[in-house]
């Protein structure tokens, strides 16, 4: 399918970048974005995000110069997968009770934003974004998120708007 060889490529490209300079998945951007924030706004596949995690787990608990933390990101443009919330979650839990700038924590941003384009996985994404921090050091996180929202249909249609 498109999606995964989509998928497949953007996970090689990765890579190869990594691979070619390893320093800059911790190299910011003029917005104080890493890879991880604008791989996170731009809705990368889970495994990018878990690959670009590895490589800089501090990265989950990086803001930007508007005081996003890669949370706050996933919970405002959408993620491509619930995974993806696992990932960032498992790197830095308390990223679940940080405030940007704008004083709303993850939570708070993805219900605000959930209004805008009915955007795919946002339930998910407000359901796992309301579990305690301690929930994310388990290692069996990630399979019981999946199972457990696995069943409801969290797709409601249409995407999230262009990035800035």
């Amino acid at each position: 399918s498109t999606s995964a060889r989509r998928d497949h490529y953007s996970l090689l490209v990765c890579n190869a970048l990594l691979d070619a300079y390893p320093r800059a998945v911790k190299t910011d951007s003029e917005g104080g974005r890493l890879p991880l924030h604008i791989a996170i706004s731009g809705q990368a596949s889970a495994k990018v995000i878990r690959t670009l995690v590895r490589a800089y787990p501090d990265a989950a608990r990086q803001r930007t110069k508007d005081g996003y933390l890669p949370l706050h990101l996933a919970a405002h443009w959408g993620v491509s997968s619930l995974d993806v919330v696992s990932a960032v979650m498992k790197a830095y839990p308390d990223a679940v009770v940080g405030r940007n700038r704008w004083e709303r924590t993850p939570l708070e941003e993805a219900l605000v934003i959930a209004g805008e384009n009915g955007r795919v996985n946002q339930t998910g994404l407000v359901r796992a974004l309301r579990k305690h921090p301690n929930y994310w050091a388990t290692s069996g996180a990630s399979a019981e998120l999946n199972s457990s929202l696995g069943a409801l249909n969290l797709g409601h249609g249409g995407g999230p708007p262009a990035n800035r």
